[in-house]
């Protein structure tokens, strides 16, 4: 899984030049995988 979305971003950063996609992506997936382990956290409901 973690080699296709390096893939995913690599192939993003090559066709549009410039490391911003690919960052932004990073970011948002970081935050969607992040998610449920922060709500379960604060709230004790399993994700």
């Amino acid at each position: 899984m973690l080699f296709a979305v390096g893939f995913v971003l690599a192939a993003f950063a090559w066709v549009t030049g410039s490391l911003r996609a690919p960052a932004i992506m990073h970011g948002t997936y970081n935050a969607v995988m992040l998610g449920p382990s922060i709500l379960f956290a604060f709230t004790g409901v399993p994700a």
